[in-house]
């Protein structure tokens, strides 16, 4: 018997809080194979953790935890390509102008540019948490496409420390975001108990 199955299944928030920072890793790996982009991944991942708690009422404690999450996770995967081919289709009927039109809507504006605030406001506040120079070999390398090798000329350090230092804020920002969408879970688990 799965002892974290069993209290995630009555309800203990903590529970879920370590089955989430055990798994997550795993599900986000496994959508970005899915998905081969960053784009909608973390969203996706929220949807199957919600649902998981949503339909805690269903696990049984027999079966595997891990089985349960990733049929949710396939679930899910599979209903967001179905939208995907639903939305393609849907929109190859209309005229390119309805389409300018729609997407120039202020309300999709809005979302879209509140969205991409809030994200680049998150990437720039942990940015500041970190080093100078660890700051500007990540930013080199993932926003202006240097290499390891190109930015160690840049910086005048090694190839090693270049990479060691990008590992470490991918880490910390890997780190951040994870807590961020833990409190937005746990903000939805409240909402919805």
């Amino acid at each position: 018997m799965d002892s974290l199955a069993l209290k995630i299944k009555n309800g203990n928030e903590l529970a879920f809080r370590e089955f989430f920072n055990k798994t997550y890793g795993r599900v986000h790996a496994y959508l970005l194979k899915a998905f081969h982009d960053n784009i909608h991944i973390d969203d996706i991942a929220q949807e199957v953790y919600v649902k998981l708690w949503q339909n805690r009422a269903n696990i049984d404690e027999q079966q595997s935890l891990d089985g349960y999450l990733f049929t949710i996770l396939r679930n899910t995967v599979i209903s967001h390509f179905r939208t995907l081919a639903k939305d393609k289709k849907h929109n190859s009927g209309y005229t390119q102008s309805v389409q300018d039109t729609y997407n120039k809507q202020p309300y999709m504006d809005t979302l879209n540019g509140i969205q991409e605030k809030e994200n680049n406001q998150f990437y720039e506040q942990v940015m500041q948490e970190i080093s100078p120079l660890k700051q500007q070999c990540f930013r080199l390398h993932r926003e202006f496409g240097l290499t390891y090798r190109q930015i160690s000329a840049k910086e005048g350090i090694a190839v090693k420390t270049v990479e060691k230092y990008i590992r470490q804020t991918s880490r910390i920002l890997e780190s951040k975001l994870l807590t961020r969408i833990q409190y937005v879970l746990i903000y939805f688990m409240l909402m919805n108990s």
